[in-house]
């Protein structure tokens, strides 16, 4: 699910990094408490608010004490109360957690600018520090040259900031003090035009120098406007503009998040196209108001915003003999109405550990601490039921082993100090329709010997180490006794030259001349991409960080193009061949199956690493949204120049086309001398389409029933109610409470539906229960159609729950070995001289369903050659051995399979192009199944193979 995945990378995002790059080394003991702190009055209590008092000596880096510096306070979003206490270069102040649960950080600055320090407080780390004091170490500006060119020619009077704001003089240059953060730099001219510099761009070699330069263009000026349900404007609301692709990127003229005026407007500038594509969103911050939909034109784009409805709850950390309270404390809730919106709530206990938070009713939350020394229970759960109740979501602590981290780089294994590590715990919980994943995540920092040290109770954690360019990930089991060690190397710590030719089409006058070369690291551990021109030669050269590289190439005419993977070693002398482009052509047609005017269809680029590394090029999607088309009045597109051989991206980039399914047109890959027909594209059904009846649905689920070889489950409510649903939801139909329910393949029908006439004649005719309020009842059929058992449940009995599970491990059926399965197929394909089709899916997978009612609808044809074994890695003992046969060992999605010989070996599988072909929809999958069927078949001919190639899908 979406919510397992995004919520890993947005809890990732909410954790703020830290920035103590300075402070005390942490200390080693095993004890998670420091045993004598040397302050006691470090937590405050100031009514119903938790405070925190930290002191901070201050030092230059010759280690002597800092004396003429400035300190400030500050928070992107509002102003601070910089309260600090000074004296030589000891400072005190006073922090409270706000209402998002961050704290502002302190910026450190000799008077003479020549020396720096960003402080940032770390939630995870705040009671330690606070006790034991912090040190702070500043550090030596950077004083660096920028300089702005519009087509070459220097901008007098632009505004270049990171961290400050400085103007050009009348070279275009600009004389910044940047501090070892700055990662990014903007540029706006007096014009309006704009430009970025990002150092993640850059190689190190590129960012040791004085001296750098940003190219502007043409920016887009939009409003963005916010209105309520009722169409007011939504005045001082705080709001994230984001992009999803790097193509699209916004300039801050004031920073971040964006403040909407008193007519809920303002104005943004991308850089450098408008955002009218899905690729972009707006995110609200706060916790007031929910985003019910947006509307996209060039010039404004209008979101609506629905204010949110909360209660404030009280919980509890249970604090161990001796422990003062301060703790940081999270929840985390899936059931935002906003879609894919993680509601992440921050706050922090009293002394006593009590905390409060703001909660939505309903919503099931995720409840945790967070702190580097100690290690924190999970508590799920409804915090306030719809009704109004609460409860109260308690959390225990347990003291922290120490788990050592070292990092190290190049061939003489030297430290990797000062480097940011971060480590994780997670949880699984149910929600109110899916599963989720919180997880309780915390950085560390490596010292001046590359070693760093967590906490964490026993049990799975995980730890990754991640910096402008570098990023790898392991996984510990943290246990009693235990050395309890996780170890990164980083092999290649200088750049690398990637050099080569270019060769043309054999017998073509195509030019390599100015070709563009795109290179970006396919390692999945280093974060490089570039691109460079060819010399009129077809020669290029160009440095980059990474142990193994993707290169594509493509003539400035786009009439060839060619890619290449390399290791290191093979980096210096690549030999590229291109192949001649192909076109491409498709037909758009809306949801009524009419032509699909005027619009625009994007196709990127990419690559898939034969070491097994996806790898999405940022460079090529940014430089080649070239490669597009607009529809004619016929819905028609054509892709003169498409790549050959490579993975092609099509998706919808227009306004009209709101749903994110129907944008994402696929994934596709032309073959060399590739005469394929033209593909149609229906975006949605008809709005005339009428559902399926009752009749019908049960007829063709029954079908399935016979197709996968599971039982059928009918579940008939007697009301609506949610008791009822819930009862349905958890009891029967919840996968990860009742493994049994996957024997079957069920069909709820609700009380309104079963009130329809067409179900009660059903319902007369196979002499089916009627359920009254506050019961179900559940019907068991055979693969066959034959019913195996029936029973009526009350949801308001707590026997029933029980009552249910025995129901469904009573009549799913005896056990099936998969082994003895496989056997058993290889013996008789022995006898007949036929081949084992042996596929791999479950019960809850529809494309395993429709290949499976596909292969009863052509078994008379296919048992000509073939012997059909079907393997559930759910219901079927010993299957996880017999798949990893099918896959070769490979994690492949479903269904998968494999065509295997009298012995049991592989001769060919659906791996195809693009990867697993799975129910077949794609011309890319059709081919491979061709060709599956051509290699393997003894007796079927080519017309039978074109008819079966041709009913795929049908």
């Amino acid at each position: 699910m979406w919510k397992s995945i995004c919520c890993a990378i947005l809890l990732a995002s909410l954790i703020q990094a830290t920035s103590l790059l300075a402070c005390a080394p942490q200390d080693r003991a095993s004890t998670p408490e420091t045993a004598t702190p040397k302050y006691d009055d470090w937590l405050l209590v100031d009514g119903d608010q938790t405070k925190f008092k930290i002191r901070i000596e201050v030092f230059l880096p010759a280690g002597q004490p800092a004396s003429d510096f400035t300190a400030r306070l500050q928070q992107p979003d509002r102003n601070i109360d910089s309260n600090i206490e000074q004296t030589a270069n000891r400072l005190t102040t006073v922090l409270a957690a706000d209402l998002f649960g961050q704290y502002p950080s302190m910026v450190l600055s000799t008077f003479d600018g020549r020396f720096y320090k960003e402080v940032v407080f770390p939630r995870h780390d705040m009671r330690r520090l606070c006790a034991e004091g912090l040190k702070v170490t500043l550090e030596p500006r950077r004083s660096i040259s920028i300089r702005v060119l519009d087509d070459g020619q220097p901008v007098s009077n632009a505004r270049v900031f990171g961290r400050q704001s400085v103007m050009t003089n009348s070279n275009g240059v600009a004389i910044v003090n940047a501090s070892p953060n700055d990662r990014r730099f903007s540029a706006i001219a007096p014009d309006g035009k704009v430009g970025i510099l990002r150092f993640s761009d850059l190689t190190p070699e590129q960012i040791r120098k004085d001296e750098f330069q940003i190219d502007i263009t043409n920016g887009v000026r939009q409003t963005i406007r916010a209105i309520d349900d009722n169409g007011n404007p939504v005045p001082d609301v705080m709001i994230m503009p984001q992009s999803r692709d790097r193509s699209i990127e916004l300039i801050p003229t004031k920073g971040f998040p964006i403040t909407l005026d008193d007519r809920g407007e303002t104005e943004v500038t991308w850089l450098p196209n408008l955002p009218t594509s899905p690729r972009a969103s707006i995110r609200v911050v706060g916790k007031t108001w929910q985003a019910l939909g947006d509307e996209k034109t060039p010039d404004v784009w209008t979101v609506k915003l629905k204010r949110l409805v909360r209660k404030q709850i009280t919980g509890r950390v249970e604090l161990p003999a001796g422990v003062k309270g301060g703790f940081q404390v999270r929840l985390t809730s899936f059931d935002h109405p906003t879609d894919r919106r993680v509601d992440q709530l921050y706050t922090t206990t009293d002394d006593q550990g009590n905390f409060v938070a703001n909660v939505l009713p309903g919503a099931v939350y995720c409840a945790f601490a967070i702190d580097s020394r100690w290690s924190s229970s999970f508590w799920d759960g409804v915090i306030v039921k719809e009704d109004g109740t609460a409860q109260q979501p308690v959390i225990t602590l347990s003291p922290g082993l120490p788990i050592r981290i070292v990092a190290t780089q190049g061939p003489g294994e030297s430290p990797m100090a000062n480097t940011s590590i971060s480590v994780s715990r997670s949880h699984g919980f149910r929600t109110k329709d899916a599963s989720g994943n919180a997880r309780a995540e915390w950085p560390v920092e490596t010292d001046e010997n590359g070693v760093a040290v967590a906490f964490a109770s026993p049990g799975r954690l995980d730890v990754s180490i991640r910096n402008s360019n570098f990023n790898d990930r392991k996984t510990i089991k943290v246990e009693e006794g235990s050395k309890n060690e996780v170890k990164f190397h980083r092999k290649n710590v200088d750049s690398q030259s990637i050099s080569g030719k270019l060769n043309p089409p054999a017998g073509s006058s195509v030019s390599t001349a100015g070709a563009n070369v795109f290179v970006e690291a396919s390692d999945g551990k280093f974060h490089f991409s570039s691109k460079i021109t060819a010399s009129n030669q077809g020669e290029f050269e160009l440095q980059g960080m990474g142990d193994r590289f993707a290169v594509l190439a493509m003539t400035a005419d786009k009439k060839a193009a060619g890619f290449s993977f390399c290791d290191v070693k093979g980096a210096g002398d690549l030999s590229i061949d291109l192949a001649p482009t192909l076109p491409y052509r498709g037909l758009v047609l809306d949801q009524d199956g009419q032509p699909l005017a005027d619009c625009k269809v994007v196709m990127t680029v990419r690559l898939t690493d034969s070491l097994g590394k996806d790898l999405r090029f940022s460079a090529v999607t940014k430089t080649m949204t070239e490669l597009n088309s607009t529809t004619g009045s016929n819905g028609q597109i054509e892709f003169p120049t498409t790549p050959v051989g490579v993975s092609l991206v099509l998706r919808i980039d227009d306004a009209r086309v709101k749903d994110a399914a129907q944008r994402y047109l696929g994934e596709r890959m032309l073959l060399p001398e590739d005469d394929r027909p033209r593909e149609t594209f229906r975006l949605g059904l008809t709005s005339q389409y009428n559902a399926k009846t009752i009749v019908k649905w049960l007829e063709e689920l029954q079908l399935d029933c016979k197709a996968a070889d599971a039982n059928r489950l009918v579940i008939i409510a007697g009301d609506d109610q949610p008791g009822t649903a819930k009862f349905v939801r958890s009891k029967l139909l919840d996968v990860q409470d009742t493994k049994d329910i996957l024997w079957y393949l069920p069909a709820w029908i609700s009380h309104e539906k079963s009130q329809l006439d067409e179900s009660r004649q059903l319902f007369a005719s196979l002499k089916w229960p009627t359920p009254s309020n506050g019961q179900i009842a559940i019907i068991a059929t055979a693969p066959n159609g034959n019913e195996i058992g029936r029973m009526i449940l009350d949801v308001t009995d707590e026997s029933s729950a029980q009552l249910a599970s025995e129901f469904l491990r009573e009549h799913k059926g005896a056990a099936v070995d998969a082994k003895q399965k496989l056997d058993s197929a290889l013996k008789l394909a022995r006898q007949s001289n036929r081949k084992v089709w042996a596929i791999t899916g479950n019960t809850r997978c529809t494309p395993c369903l429709r290949f499976a009612r596909w292969i009863e609808s052509q078994r008379e044809i296919l048992e000509k050659d073939y012997l059909f074994l079907k393997v559930d890695a759910y219901r079927h003992e010993n299957a996880l051995e017999i798949k990893k046969l099918i896959t070769s060992g490979k994690n492949q999605g479903v269904p998968f399979y494999a065509i295997l010989d009298h012995d049991g070996a592989v001769l060919i599988d659906s791996e195809g192009p693009l990867g697993n072909i799975g129910y077949v929809s794609t011309h890319e999958g059709a081919q491979h199944f061709r060709q599956m069927l051509t290699e393997t078949a003894n007796s079927l001919t080519e017309t039978e193979i074109n008819e079966l190639v041709n009913s795929l899908g049908k």
